[in-house]
């Protein structure tokens, strides 16, 4: 129960506070879930491949569409990965500010979040994500063991290598993104004294 006299200030701090905790808790459920759907994703994609490769195992048209497939799905769900991430590191730093502000501290510079001990499923989901895409790579573009230059062995070998490559690319870059924001949400906090 509020009481009559009760500060409006805290009270509206406080309601965000709750709000945005609230929040974070449905985006880290959220994170949870799509990552349970990506690996059952990557197993259908790989049940698929497997069932198809017996009518097509030869045909380079075949393991090149496989690839696609999977590297369209690997990216799909790294850039939902991180933009999940980005509305974390958002809900968790307004939380901080609405909290701080309920103890009439001034809002600080929170770049430091990101080394919080949630923001690690990140890091995990895209090199086990990378992996697991890579993986299915190598089995979709190999037919058998290489054979020492076999016809078409070393497209693959370069489609399979550039992906990773890729895909590391994008995790670096996605990484300091998500750096900045959390540095431009901490300053834009502390300048203007609200979010």
């Amino acid at each position: 129960m509020v009481e009559s006299n009760a500060d409006p200030d805290l009270e509206y701090c406080r309601s965000r506070a709750k709000e945005h905790r609230e929040r974070y808790e449905g985006m880290r459920t959220l994170e949870w879930q799509t990552l349970l759907q990506t690996y059952a994703g990557y197993a259908a994609i790989a049940v698929a491949f497997q069932n198809a490769d017996g009518r097509f195992h030869d045909a380079l048209w075949f393991r090149c569409a496989a690839m696609w497939v999977t590297l369209v799905f690997a990216a799909a769900m790294h850039y939902l990965h991180y933009r999940i991430e980005e509305r974390l590191i958002t809900f968790n730093e307004n939380y901080e500010f609405y909290v701080n502000q309920t103890r009439g501290q001034k809002g600080e510079d929170g770049a430091n979040n990101l080394g919080h001990p949630y923001f690690w499923t990140y890091d995990t989901q895209m090199l086990l994500g990378t992996l697991t895409a890579v993986g299915m790579l190598v089995y979709e573009g190999f037919p058998a063991p290489p054979a020492a230059c076999a016809g078409g062995w070393w497209c693959q070998l370069i489609a399979v290598l550039v992906a990773w490559v890729a895909a590391i690319g994008t995790w670096i870059r996605g990484r300091a993104h998500l750096d900045r924001l959390s540095r431009e949400l901490g300053a834009r906090a502390s300048a203007t004294g609200h979010k």
